[in-house]
């Protein structure tokens, strides 16, 4: 998204019972509805949607070209295309330049390109999935999992690095971001702390690297943390589901340089 360029100023939403939307991000208007068809020609919520112009579903991944409304121009079915993948669609990271990956709630990450690259099989099902800026790693979160993944996708399967020291301790999608320069990573958690690593240059296999440190920024779940692209600005989400406690807080709040 850049403000000088309007028509990239739009984001994408999808909803229970309904086709993905494109919507205007300064207007609120609706540019574009994109209806997944299933096999039975019946119109299908969509689960997870990217801008890699793909929409994820249950055992599927159905392409669509965004620059106009209607129905996805391609599919990937995972019992025909993709036999290793099996289950919902949780996530789908960008990344025109690589193959499309896909995490599943059925603990699996899959990479696709015209076919089948590799799987990976994780402890719990995956939330999160997240290409460097060396495009040579791969990074997962799970759910109630203390711990980030590196994959290395130049030997596929083979895990880099253990993160730990991230309290998730619920099935709630807990989100996690890498620096613009690659050099750390910060996650949100259950108990309102914001924990930030430090990204090795030098890479060995089987390393468990603990955190930095933590920044303690709400008294509930922090779910959502998202840094800008290019300036020292980061965006966190608060709030979970449960039993009503003192210190609720359903927010999204703005910070200065963690």
């Amino acid at each position: 998204m850049n403000s000088w360029q309007p028509a990239s100023c739009c984001f994408l939403s999808t909803s229970k019972e309904s086709p993905a939307y494109l919507w205007d991000a300064f207007t609120g208007e609706l540019r574009a509805t994109y209806r997944p068809y299933n096999q039975m020609d019946e119109i299908e919520a969509t689960i997870s949607v990217q801008f890699v112009d793909s929409c994820g579903f249950k055992n599927a991944v159905r392409i669509f070209d965004t620059s106009y409304s209607g129905r996805q121009t391609s599919t990937i079915e995972f019992r025909h295309d993709f036999p290793n993948m099996i289950g919902l669609v949780s996530c789908i990271p960008e990344n025109p330049i690589m193959p499309v990956a896909v995490g599943t709630y059925s603990k699996c990450i899959g990479l696709y390109k015209d076919a089948p690259s590799c799987t990976f099989k994780t402890v719990s099902g995956v939330t999160q999935v997240e290409f460097s800026s060396c495009e040579t790693k791969l990074f997962s979160a799970c759910q109630k999992s203390r711990e980030l993944l590196c994959w290395d996708l130049r030997n596929p399967g083979d895990v880099l690095h253990s993160f730990e020291g991230k309290q998730s301790d619920t099935n709630q999608r807990i989100q996690f971001d890498v620096t613009c320069n690659g050099k750390q990573m910060i996650s949100g958690g259950t108990d309102g702390n914001i924990t930030v690593w430090e990204l090795p240059d030098v890479t060995e296999y089987g390393e468990n690297l603990n955190p930095k440190y933590k920044i303690k920024l709400s008294e509930d779940c922090i779910n959502g943390t998202s840094l800008h692209k290019t300036l020292p600005i980061a965006a966190t989400s608060s709030g979970q589901r449960g039993i009503e406690t003192e210190h609720r807080d359903d927010s999204v709040k703005l910070w200065g340089a963690l």
